[in-house]
């Protein structure tokens, strides 16, 4: 996924409050996350309204992780920003829904968070998924936990107790989720119904933050992952039909009566519609099936490889409008491809993976999906999708 510096930029200032603006990528321990510098109007806008502005008009890998409000940019005699100095403004704003740690576990949990997550003046009631947080910082926060207070916590935890104040809670052992590790609550509404999001390949639950800001604020919404739990009957993490037998037994669990409102996305969308055709099959109605970026019953797999003569021409159709640039591209992604593989292969070899292999490293996630999708591939290789 490209992102354009340029284009966030551009939408940050077509905010009424938002006079300059320049954004920035920076490097945290994992990942790149993007920092946007703020030259507010008078009456500034809160961190939470920039963050709400943009995923209205950007998909959310382009949603700034930190925001910084400054009275103007470092200007040198060139005239243009240097971005180089933007880095040593520190946010000294006021946010008027900054609430600051209340004691010293709140804020050694607050400066673990800014640490991996590579932003400034977190509260202790900001949302993890919504600055920036996903499984595989999940996964590096409850190491970071289990390192610093030697206790060990399920990463489901860092999604259903999503601040520093509730995180902080959960280690004193004030509070204890009643909520399944698979379920994840993004939206608590007031009664009925309850929407079911199933997982995308495996994570990717944080697509349904957005969708959970539009929904009717009696409605509740829950995510589901099997990635999350280490229940004994976990089915494997891409066994469609185990998957959706799993599902429709837990979904049973949270919610026992009729009708189910169920939803996926991509790779979950053939999960939640196999989960629909269980539960039906059992008796119960369900209300309102979503398939969203998914493979159409119709077609009969769960995924479609295309032929290799279909491929070649394909691929001619793209040197016709691209030239010479799309063969270097494939080159240069079959290499990476290669080496991707070959590092899996290793990352395989126990000593290797004891001695020299961070398991909440992006290298490590991008080998792990490598062979998230091989197995896919095995487990799946006789599954069809039946309407």
């Amino acid at each position: 996924m490209r992102i354009e510096l340029g284009e966030i930029e551009t939408t940050l200032v077509q905010h009424q409050q938002i006079l300059e603006s320049a954004v920035v990528v920076k490097n945290n321990k994992l990942n790149q996350t993007l920092t946007a510098y703020i030259v507010p109007s008078q009456n500034p806008p809160t961190k939470a309204e920039i963050r709400d502005f943009v995923l209205e008009k950007l998909p959310k890998y382009m949603l700034p992780n930190n925001i910084i409000f400054c009275d103007s940019f470092p200007l040198p005699a060139s005239g243009k920003i240097d971005r180089n100095a933007l880095a040593t403004i520190v946010d000294d704003s006021k946010d008027t829904n900054y609430v600051p740690p209340s004691n010293n576990l709140e804020s050694e949990i607050v400066q673990i968070l800014e640490d991996i997550l590579d932003v400034q003046k977190i509260g202790v009631q900001d949302d993890f998924v919504e600055l920036g947080g996903n499984s595989l910082i999940a996964a590096r926060l409850v190491a970071e936990i289990e390192d610093k207070y030697q206790q060990t916590i399920p990463i489901s935890s860092v999604f259903q107790s999503s601040t520093p104040q509730a995180l902080g809670k959960l280690i004193n052992q004030e509070e204890a989720s009643s909520t399944p590790k698979s379920f994840i609550p993004i939206k608590k509404g007031k009664s009925s119904p309850i929407l079911f999001g199933l997982h995308n390949l495996g994570h990717g639950l944080e697509l349904y933050r957005p969708l959970a800001k539009n929904l009717n604020h009696n409605m509740s919404l829950y995510g589901l992952s099997s990635f999350y739990s280490n229940d004994s009957d976990d089915p494997h993490p891409r066994d469609i039909s185990a998957l959706a037998a799993y599902y429709a037994h837990r979904i049973k669990l949270v919610q026992p009566e009729a009708p189910y409102h169920i939803m996926g996305v991509s790779f979950g969308g053939v999960i939640a519609y196999e989960t629909a055709r269980i539960l039906t099959s059992q008796g119960y109605e369900v209300k309102f099936l979503a398939l969203i970026d998914t493979f159409l019953p119709g077609q009969k797999s769960a995924a479609q490889i295309l032929p290799l003569k279909d491929r070649i021409v394909g691929h001619i159709k793209k040197i016709g409008t691209k030239g010479v640039g799309h063969i270097l591209d494939r080159v240069k992604w079959r290499t990476k491809y290669i080496l991707d593989n070959a590092k899996a292969n290793l990352y395989d070899l126990k000593w290797v993976k004891e001695n020299f292999v961070d398991s909440t490293s992006r290298s490590f996630e991008t080998t792990e999906y490598i062979k998230r999708k091989k197995e896919y591939q095995e487990v799946n290789r006789d599954y069809q999708i039946n309407p």
